[in-house]
């Protein structure tokens, strides 16, 4: 599975306000909330950093490493959250 890259993303921006979002449009993220009907929640997005993630075999997917000094990977994404 490929992810979105920043090109991806700035694409995408491009696209959003030749339809009419402007600079002031709220940005949310969404996912599957994990209840009995399947919702979809989409909460605002408030931060976005630079940080390192490591696969997870355990969660089958990116997680964040421990920012305590040590160097644990040499991935940097940038994260919404």
């Amino acid at each position: 599975m490929n992810g979105l890259t920043i090109a991806e993303l700035e694409e995408l921006l491009a696209d959003a306000k030749a339809c009419g979002a402007d600079p002031e449009t709220p940005v949310h993220f969404s996912y599957g909330y994990g209840d009995h009907w399947g919702t979809t929640v989409a909460p605002q997005a408030s931060n976005v950093d630079m940080l390192y993630v490591k696969h997870s075999d355990y969660h089958r997917m990116d997680k964040l490493t421990a920012d305590d000094g040590e160097e644990e990977s040499d991935r940097q994404v940038l994260v919404i959250s």
